[in-house]
């Protein structure tokens, strides 16, 4: 997981600095976004360091939660999902904080630490200057990516399906 991350952080700085220089270089990019990458990189895993530490005890409570009902008697899909929605809902809020907080680093800070050569909080410094005023684009097009996120999810999940359904049936009904 370290290691996807660092490739990630290093991946995307490379792709928006040959964006921004219309290149397609590997090495050159490689080098000159070193710096620049690997604040990133350690920004993503103190993000996911403090994820891990907001959702973890969640999932663990609902866990305890689930077994808790159970052990009490009830084995009703809905009731469990009553007895769950706090978590869920807790859950589907820091997922959204999270995901907020990752597209404004992805899509505004990561270009402005390339571009100045810097790193994560001179680069969040920047951002929050420039987007002093500007709080409702922003957050339209942070909610606009969800929106768009959620709505490809669920249609990639029914192709997929759409897909495996009819393969299942095709080859259910082939003579072998």
């Amino acid at each position: 997981v370290v290691e996807i991350g660092w490739l990630g952080s290093r991946g995307q700085m490379m792709a928006i600095r040959n964006v921004a220089r219309g290149e397609a270089s590997v090495a050159d990019a490689w080098r000159e976004t070193a710096d620049s990458a690997f604040s990133l990189f350690k920004l993503r895993m103190l993000v996911s360091a403090v994820g891990l530490l907001v959702t973890g005890p969640l999932l663990v409570f609902a866990v305890v939660r689930t077994y808790a009902l159970i052990d009490d008697g009830v084995t009703d899909d809905m009731a469990l999902l009553v007895g769950l929605a706090p978590f869920v809902v807790l859950l589907a809020a820091s997922a959204f904080v999270f995901g907020a907080f990752d597209s404004i680093v992805r899509n505004f800070v990561a270009p402005i630490m390339w571009r100045f050569s810097v790193g994560f909080a001179d680069g969040f410094t920047k951002f929050r200057a420039l987007a002093s005023g500007r709080v409702f684009p922003i957050l339209g097009f942070v909610v606009l990516r969800f929106v768009a996120t959620v709505i490809l999810g669920f249609v990639d999940s029914i192709l997929v399906t759409c897909t495996c359904c009819l393969v299942s049936s095709l080859l259910w009904d082939a003579d072998w």
